[in-house]
């Protein structure tokens, strides 16, 4: 019965592992393998309990004594340790945070919007007697509140009617933040939702970002999976005036565009469009393009005067199975960013998902000054295919006598021209910022900040708060957490256990 309940002890210890790892301000769940443990773990130290008083008329003995009291003391001075180093991080503000994307920690971009402030923001927690998700945003309050960012007053739902009236308080858990005479409700306060309340009223410089249509390019207006509303909203929240430029009528591109986007053309754009987008760059614009595999958007020939060269193939990764409806191999988890001010910030352990990929190269320079070169790269272990038909219905693409190697996916470049500076950012994939996989690991923050420094806006390239996306993401940090303490935690679990048994039947012989 030792053997059972010293499996049942580590194996509640592994349940709390998970959770504690995976879970953040904002909640979380036990997951399988966590509820596995915890359901195994009582059960077993309830049966060995069981057992065990049977033959507990022993316990008062000298001898039992002797073995059962310095063993008693040890337990009771580890949770003393452990109460008092855990007040003592408590009243001087330290907290140690050991999860892989730090998720008991604000982000970057909620600290710079904390700092921007002109004095603490004046928060009210609408809570609700023993509502859980009421100490959940509580705490996240407080983590707020102990940088100086907000000033937080809890309101009870029950008392507080004039105030629910006012505004506009119609879910328990709401929070509303006030700065100056504005205020914006947040009815789901996570971090992201609480910096997006921030950023608008604080009110971001604004840019003007022209958006190309007319030739099937993506939608902004379309909240379906395959739409791109959710980069509107993400472009909105940092300070872009979004206006649609009808390439095929549009003569020039006009002079107030701060940057132009243009999303997966699913026809080749005019020559007359093509000629005005790359007068507009020479003269000093910037241009950000998400090229999907298989499309001619009629740019290659433009791009080219640039220096940048897409290949029309599909990048294949063998060793990624078929994640979320790609064909196996042509959905790329990538971790390989270059040096550059698009990528800063992001390490070999924050990884972005493209759910098909064609290969960008920075190839030439076209003139001595120009500086160009790639952003982002797949693995060394990838190669090109042109079974991109049938990969979009999910067939595996073939591989011949193609050669492993490493692809640009991504690529970036200035041309000084005169007093003007002209910038390019190319994606050889538009699907990784639609609504379907924006938020899936740091796609949404590639994207943004490709276009802050497309637009000369280098300050505001960040990190963003995470969330957890289990519809649509194929592995949001999240899940990825949970996978390695799903299955990752199992081969050290088991070998304690079976350690630990042997252990014991040893010291009982």
């Amino acid at each position: 019965m030792r053997e059972l309940a010293l499996s049942g002890a580590i194996a509640i210890g592994f349940a709390l592992v998970s959770y504690y790892a995976t879970r953040g301000p904002s909640g979380g769940e036990l997951g399988w393998y966590g509820w596995a443990n915890l359901v195994y773990g009582v059960a077993a130290l309830v049966i060995a309990a069981a057992f065990a008083s049977r033959r507990a008329r022993g316990f008062g003995s000298p001898a039992a004594r002797r073995v059962l009291l310095p063993r008693l003391l040890w337990i009771i001075a580890v949770v003393v340790v452990a109460v008092g180093l855990e007040n003592l991080a408590v009243r001087f503000g330290g907290r140690l945070d050991w999860t892989t994307d730090a998720r008991f920690e604000l982000s970057p971009a909620t600290l710079a919007a904390c700092d921007a402030l002109p004095g603490p923001a004046r928060v009210a927690h609408f809570a609700e007697g023993n509502d859980p998700r009421s100490r959940r945003t509580r705490y996240l309050l407080q983590t707020f509140e102990g940088l100086g960012c907000f000033e937080v007053r809890e309101r009870d739902v029950d008392s507080a009617h004039e105030e629910l009236d006012w505004y506009g308080v119609t879910t328990p858990d709401s929070v509303v933040v006030e700065l100056g005479d504005y205020f914006e409700l947040v009815e789901r306060a996570t971090e992201g939702s609480l910096l997006e309340a921030l950023l608008r009223l604080s009110g971001n410089p604004e840019k003007t970002l022209y958006v190309a249509i007319g030739e099937g390019e993506g939608d902004l207006r379309d909240s379906g999976p395959n739409g791109y509303s959710g980069l509107r909203e993400a472009l909105a929240g940092e300070g872009y005036v979004l206006k649609s430029l009808v390439t095929l009528a549009a003569r020039e591109v006009p002079d107030d565009a701060d940057a132009l986007l243009v999303i997966a053309p699913q026809r080749p754009l005019h020559a007359d469009a093509q000629a005005s987008i790359q007068r507009y760059v020479e003269r000093g614009g910037r241009l950000v393009a998400l090229l999907e595999p298989g499309l001619d958007s009629g740019l290659a020939p433009l791009l080219a005067e640039f220096g940048i060269d897409v290949s029309p193939g599909l990048v294949v990764d063998g060793r990624f199975a078929d994640l979320e409806g790609t064909a196996r191999g042509t959905g790329l988890l990538v971790s390989a960013y270059a040096n550059h001010a698009i990528t800063q910030g992001l390490k070999a352990r924050h990884m972005s998902f493209f759910p098909g990929v064609r290969s960008v190269l920075a190839a030439r320079k076209p003139q001595p000054e120009d500086r160009l070169g790639p952003v982002v790269f797949s693995s060394r272990e990838a190669w090109e295919s042109t079974d991109i038909e049938p990969a979009r219905r999910g067939i595996e693409p073939r591989r011949n006598d193609e050669p492993l190697s490493r692809f640009s996916i991504a690529a970036a470049g200035q041309y000084p021209r005169g007093s003007a500076e002209g910038r390019l950012v190319v994606f050889g994939d538009a699907e990784f910022a639609s609504n379907r996989w924006l938020r899936a690991l740091y796609n949404v923050d590639l994207i943004l900040n490709s276009i802050h420094w497309a637009a000369e806006r280098e300050t505001a390239i960040t990190l963003r708060p995470k969330v957890l996306t289990p519809d649509h993401a194929p592995l949001p940090p999240q899940t990825t957490l949970q996978m390695l303490y799903g299955v990752g935690l199992m081969v050290p679990e088991f070998l304690l256990i079976a350690g630990a048994i042997v252990w014991v039947r040893r010291r009982s012989g």
